[in-house]
């Protein structure tokens, strides 16, 4: 049965906007029970920012303080910025950056302000990165 998604966010206006719910394939195509499903089409506000930093084990832990700082002290502050989730490999070579914003306008302004800057300058120092820019297709949460 289809269901309105929920925000993880607490907004004023919500993140997830029901659309009606689409039958995907068809009885023509012979489904098999596990094709023949519903999903649930959302429109999520915003765009998702992943960056995956590489970098040497023993640099690990002070890129994830450069980050916390960064994101603690100026990037949450930012207009638009809505969450930000920082993880970090267990085998201490990647650190990975999930940031959600309201728009890519929202995070390109925020990459223009002094205060974040010498922090992202000190890490490119001694990490590499891989920027992604995403729309959000479908949040899962558990069913009960």
């Amino acid at each position: 049965m289809c269901s309105a998604g929920k925000s993880a966010v607490a907004s004023p206006t919500p993140l997830i906007a029901p659309q009606p719910c689409a039958r995907m394939g068809s009885p023509a195509q012979n489904d098999t029970p596990e094709e023949n499903f519903q999903w649930q089409d959302t429109a999520v506000a915003g765009v998702v920012l992943i960056n995956v930093f590489t970098v040497e084990q023993d640099n690990q832990h002070r890129l994830v303080d450069l980050l916390v700082r960064a994101t603690d002290g100026f990037v949450n502050r930012a207009p638009g910025f809505i969450s930000a989730t920082l993880h970090r490999s267990l085998d201490g070579t990647k650190v990975t950056m999930y940031a959600h914003w309201l728009s890519h306008e929202h995070y390109q302004a925020m990459r223009k302000e002094p205060g974040p800057l010498p922090f992202f300058e000190e890490a490119l120092t001694f990490a590499s990165f891989e920027p992604g820019m995403y729309e959000i297709v479908k949040s899962f949460e558990p069913i009960d």
